[in-house]
């Protein structure tokens, strides 16, 4: 390879990313709807199934109510300044009955944030969803801020002009799929370095935990399996290389982040129909899932977009083909 063909590659970098931006466009289809809905509808569930008393409770001698101070000061509980909060939790739910529905995304994309942290910031011992959930809704608003639609389960025709916010939400996507796979895979690499996880048996004493050990119809069936060697063996190494493979899938073209999207579903699926954990698991599929917005805006490194040329067909962007104007044959009619 010559210094001139690697300069020339180099050149050809910036005019790809380039592109990439200004392909990149959550409106041409229901992905990120759909990413942001379900994260909103497990929020739901904490504030709807959870008494407010519950979240915010006293510890370590810290008084009764939200923590506040700072930028906390901002947050929904805080601004009430109330000792009964139960109706803010209404209030916020209300909120992201919004954000489900879709009207206004680039609008609903900031409140949603707002509504985010007032949950997170309240919980005294918040899990690792509310956490997630932060972190996902900053990068969603990066990404909303080029969401021009009335509605968010609309979707755009693919002649629409790019946002000129589009570098935001390209950046804000990146950033999403960054985070997530920081998540997956400092999950996975962390437990190598703890005894259970690293000899196979963690599942065994998991499944068998006092407060988030397996409940239900299938406690037993899954107890009866995980004292099984080879099964429990399966289970625990199993869990740490799904999230290391969805870690690595997350950071690549399209077709392989649908099979991160999907290892995710399977794997929260799991965990909730045995140890629970619902708004967890819901919160980061969402947040997988939403990886996925760049559906119908492929190209370059990304992966390749994909349009109707002048002859009807489908073929990847850039390789349209132009019809010429031929003559019809004599005896035919044009």
């Amino acid at each position: 390879m010559t210094w001139s063909s690697i300069r020339r590659r180099n050149t050809d970098v910036i005019p790809s990313i380039a592109q990439a931006v200004g392909d990149f466009d959550v409106r041409r289809s229901r992905v990120f709807a759909v990413a942001r809905s379900l994260m909103a509808i497990a929020q739901i569930t904490v504030l709807l199934f959870t008494p407010t008393s519950y979240l915010i409770v006293p510890v370590a001698g810290a008084p009764t109510g939200p923590q506040c101070g700072n930028f906390n000061d901002w947050t929904a509980y805080c601004l009430v300044g109330s000792t009964d909060l139960q109706w803010v939790s209404w209030l916020l739910i209300a909120g992201l009955v919004l954000v489900i529905s879709g009207a206004l995304p680039r609008m609903t994309a900031v409140l949603h944030v707002w509504i985010t942290f007032s949950i997170s910031t309240a919980i005294v011992l918040p899990d690792g969803g509310e956490s997630a959930a932060q972190l996902f809704c900053v990068f969603f608003l990066l990404i909303g801020l080029a969401d021009s639609r009335r509605n968010h389960w609309s979707v755009s025709p693919a002649g629409t002009s790019p946002s000129p916010l589009a570098p935001a939400a390209w950046a804000g996507w990146w950033g999403l799929r960054v985070q997530v796979f920081w998540i997956y895979v400092t999950a996975s690499i962390a437990k190598f370095s703890v005894a259970e996880w690293a000899d196979g048996s963690a599942i065994y004493y998991v499944t068998r935990q006092v407060f988030f050990g397996v409940d239900g119809p299938l406690a037993g069936p899954i107890l009866f399996l995980t004292e099984i060697p080879i099964v429990s063996l399966g289970l625990t190494w199993g869990s740490m290389i799904l999230e290391l493979s969805i870690a690595i899938l997350v950071l690549l073209p399209y077709r392989y982040r649908r099979g991160a999207f999907f290892l995710s579903a399977m794997f929260h699926v799991g965990i909730i129909f045995t140890i629970g954990l619902w708004s967890f698991g819901a919160i980061m599929i969402a947040g997988v899932l939403a990886t996925l917005s760049d559906r119908g805006s492929h190209h370059g490194f990304i992966s390749v977009a994909h349009v109707d040329d002048e002859s009807g067909r489908t073929v990847p962007a850039g390789c349209q083909v132009k019809v010429r104007d031929r003559e019809a044959p004599a005896g035919v009619s044009a």
